[in-house]
């Protein structure tokens, strides 16, 4: 069973964390400010100092978690940045205590591991969406549609600039995130099911060899098979048009080959590293409708309680 966090209220406090790489201090304070713009408190993790490439020691990464899902003063946490670094945290994290304070937890890119670790060992919803990089800039799209479905609100999402790749409509269960964090997964504790599901996915900067191979890595370890639908986000630095792309073909293209006729699939959504973040919470129920004329995806149930 589905743990829903509480919704965030007007004027809610929100914590920040990094648990992968650290931000510089620059652009955390450019991000608190957008939250607080945004109506929201804000309580930055005191562990948020540079050790080599991270935010911290992997103990200290953790602890500044486990510290804001106890505080009773913080009503939702926020990642400050992706980059890499989450899984180290995995052996430091207190499940029983999270469990126990349910609270929205928010991320996306290499956050993907942290947000399946929680939804798969605690049950806790969590939620692919922006972080503080997110709202260097005046984002009114993420901003939007973070507050509305951590509001509790069960909005109707164009997924604008998206491309219809084949037509068609479908609910279910929503999961996904970033590519080759997803394939990170398979064979762990933490592995996702896919049957029946929505699926959607993500990546940056690899090459369309890469790509190529981990979509038929999703594919051999049945993970495409049994799919309700599948959502592709902004696939930003791949240079699928390459001239020196050996495949010397479009992703749309191998996804063809890989997703079962019928299936829904809507590609350049918003949900990835692009300019537009949709807020996407892991595990659930949303209706997928892919069309020429306009795609969309409607929550059918509060994501909060």
């Amino acid at each position: 069973m589905h743990i829903k966090p509480k919704a965030l209220k007007p004027s809610a406090t929100l914590g920040v964390v990094s648990p992968g790489e650290w931000l510089d201090d620059e652009r955390l304070q450019k991000g608190i400010e957008s939250l607080k713009a945004m109506g929201f408190k804000v309580k930055a993790s005191p562990e948020l100092m540079k050790h080599h490439r991270f935010a911290g020691t992997d103990k200290d990464r953790a602890d500044a978690l486990n510290k804001m899902f106890a505080d009773p003063t913080v009503d939702g946490i926020i990642c400050a940045r992706g980059g890499t670094g989450s899984v180290r945290l995995l052996p430091y994290l207190d499940l029983e205590l999270i469990r126990h304070n349910p609270k929205v937890f928010c991320g996306y890119s290499d956050v993907t591991m942290l947000l399946h670790h929680l939804y798969k060992q605690t049950g806790l919803m969590t939620f692919h969406g922006p972080m503080l990089t997110t709202f260097q800039d005046n984002n009114i799209f993420s901003a939007s549609h973070f507050k509305a479905v951590l509001a509790g609100d069960t909005p109707h999402l164009a997924l604008e600039d998206s491309e219809a790749h084949t037509e068609g409509t479908a609910e279910g269960e929503l999961i996904g995130g970033n590519l080759s964090l997803l394939i990170s997964l398979l064979g762990t504790e933490d592995e996702f099911e896919t049957d029946g599901k929505i699926l959607f996915i993500e990546e940056i900067d690899e090459p369309p060899y890469a790509v190529d191979r981990m979509l038929w890595h999703l594919k051999r370890a049945g993970k495409l098979d049994g799919i309700k639908g599948l959502i592709v986000g902004e696939m930003l630095d791949i240079q699928e048009n390459h001239p020196d792309n050996p495949y010397g073909h479009p992703l749309t293209e191998v996804l063809a080959e890989l997703v079962a006729t019928g299936v829904p699939v809507v590609t350049n959504a918003p949900c990835g590293h692009g300019a537009k973040l949709a807020t996407f919470p892991l595990g659930a129920d949303v209706r997928l409708e892919v069309a020429r004329g306009g795609s969309s995806l409607t929550l059918l149930s509060p994501s909060v309680s």
